[in-house]
């Protein structure tokens, strides 16, 4: 169970955060530039990476599949587990003293 716990925290944890984080893309994209980058060129990166490469969408897609979110008539909106994960993340940024996003 141990094993399979310690398994399961890598495969969630290290793969996921390089896979989704916009941080690790901005990183790499400034790893390839030696010269370094603008802030609007950061800028620029992010907005192609998110609207042109589909980010949005593909989140879209995935938390329709987990079953968090819905859509109906065009919009968007969280499922009873997608409401119960929003309690938790907030609860996890209160008790860690993260940034709290802007409504």
């Amino acid at each position: 169970m141990l094993t399979f716990l310690l398994a399961y925290a890598f495969v969630f944890t290290i793969p996921t955060t390089v896979d989704r984080s916009y941080s690790v893309k901005m990183i790499t994209m400034m790893a390839n530039s030696p010269q370094g980058l603008t802030r609007e060129q950061v800028n620029h990166l992010y907005i192609a990476y998110f609207i042109e490469q589909g980010g949005a969408e593909k989140r879209l897609q995935e938390q329709q599949a987990t079953k968090t979110l819905y859509e109906d008539n065009g919009k968007y909106s969280l499922t009873r587990w997608g409401q119960i994960l929003n309690w938790l993340f907030h609860a996890a940024q209160v008790l860690f003293a993260c940034e709290q996003p802007t409504t």
